[in-house]
């Protein structure tokens, strides 16, 4: 999944995996998640995660894997998810929490927004 976060307040805002089975990690940033204007290209080699969460084949991950990042308010901040399952069926429950300690979990209307690639709108990037 790739898209654009819009923080609503300069401050420091932490995404969340309740729970990894079997891996995911989530890219946050325009050097980490893709380029500007370049959400439906091919994907940057970063590995820079923001989360990195892969399950031992014989054990678990610890729930709740977090990650911080600090953004500006009013500047689309590209992030990306991506998610593999083997074995039986699972899903990937994910949250933020924003800076007023409202935590939004698995519908972020209103927080992300995909674009066509031609995007002149300014863009935040760490």
């Amino acid at each position: 999944m790739t898209g654009y976060f819009l923080p609503p307040q300069t401050s420091s805002y932490t995404f969340r995996f309740a729970k990894v089975d079997d891996s995911a990690i989530l890219s946050v940033g325009g050097d980490v998640a893709f380029g500007c204007c370049a959400q439906e290209q091919p994907p940057i080699t970063s590995t820079n995660f923001t989360i990195n969460g892969i399950k031992p084949w014989q054990g678990r991950l610890p729930d709740n894997i977090a990650g911080t990042v600090y953004m500006y308010a009013g500047f689309y901040c590209p992030m990306k998810i991506v998610y593999s399952n083997a074995v039986s069926w699972h899903t990937l429950p994910v949250s933020v929490e924003l800076p007023d300690v409202t935590t939004v979990s698995d519908d972020f209307a209103g927080h992300v927004y995909s674009f066509d690639d031609d995007l002149t709108a300014q863009l935040y990037y760490p």
